[in-house]
């Protein structure tokens, strides 16, 4: 039997999406984004799972990636009858923001599911494949954040959405 990814107890110290928007500065256009209604076969895909018991979300207030993203796969996650999520400011748990790096960098937002057990199914993050391909070809390259973020936005804007669906969907198949 593998070693669990996290105890119990600390899941208990993660807080609740009602928690996070209470603390997010952007909590409004979260809300909205987890109102958005995906399509019936991606919400399809997640319903009956119930091999997931839970999920831990790495995440960062005020980062643009975890507004994108983290109240849709929270939406998606709902969708399981049986998984309990909750989100972890990555600063915090430095402990369970090292156990997911994203090749040796602590990007945020990663989501690790889990089964019964604590024991890790999958894991997703930073940014949905493609832009996060781009990310780390800028970063690579020395570009800054500033000189990135106009390609970023609009992927997220056109692509984002979809792709990041799909990656979520392939996860729990």
């Amino acid at each position: 039997m593998a070693s669990p990814f996290c105890t119990f107890d600390k899941f208990d110290q993660g807080i609740t999406w009602e928690e996070y928007l209470e603390a997010a500065a952007a909590s409004e256009l979260q809300r909205r984004r987890y109102l958005e209604t995906p399509d019936e076969k991606i919400l399809d895909a997640f319903r009956g799972i119930s091999s997931t018991r839970y999920g831990v979300m790495l995440c960062q207030f005020g980062c643009g990636d975890c507004a994108f993203s983290v109240p849709r796969i929270l939406r998606l996650l709902d969708e399981m009858p049986d998984c309990e999520v909750r989100l972890f400011p990555k600063e915090a748990h430095p402990d369970l923001m090292d156990k997911l790096e994203t090749n040796g960098k602590r990007s945020v937002p990663k989501l690790a599911l889990l089964d019964e057990n604590m024991e890790l199914l999958a894991t997703w993050g930073p940014r949905p494949a493609p832009i996060q391909q781009f990310v780390q070809e800028s970063v690579a390259a020395g570009k800054k954040p500033p000189e990135w973020k106009p390609t970023v936005l609009k992927y997220y804007r056109n692509e984002g959405v979809r792709d990041l669906y799909h990656e979520l969907v392939s996860l729990v198949k």
